[in-house]
């Protein structure tokens, strides 16, 4: 919302449709970012009975699940993401960016070894 208030004020036009794209986007990456938090949090033995997050420990998902949730969270990111570049006065350099670092997130944990869940 900020930025669509920014841009408006910048340029005196608003766009729905780049408010809606970005608004997803924050969202999904924000979710992935969440998702990345609970596994490794869980692969290093942070999170346990007494944790807050206890989507792991308990087994509602599995690792492989959350993987591929952060996978596709961050994924979704990118898909609304990329119409934004020729639709934003931002530099595009700048917006590719910041979702190459996002992406970058997601193989960033392929080694580490999790633990079976706790019975």
């Amino acid at each position: 919302l900020l930025g669509a208030s920014l841009a408006f004020k910048l340029d005196d036009v608003f766009s729905p449709l780049c408010l809606c794209l970005a608004t997803g986007c924050a969202v999904a990456v924000h979710a992935a970012g969440n998702l990345v938090n609970t596994y490794a949090d869980y692969a290093r033995g942070v999170d346990g009975r007494a944790s807050s997050d206890k989507t792991l420990v308990q087994g509602a998902l599995s690792p492989p699940q959350v993987r591929a949730l952060i996978t596709a969270a961050y994924a979704t990111g990118a898909l609304l993401g990329l119409p934004l570049i020729p639709l934003s006065r931002a530099p595009a350099g700048v917006l590719v960016g910041l979702l190459l670092a996002g992406a970058g997130f997601v193989d960033s944990d392929a080694d580490t070894q999790i633990p079976p869940s706790p019975s």
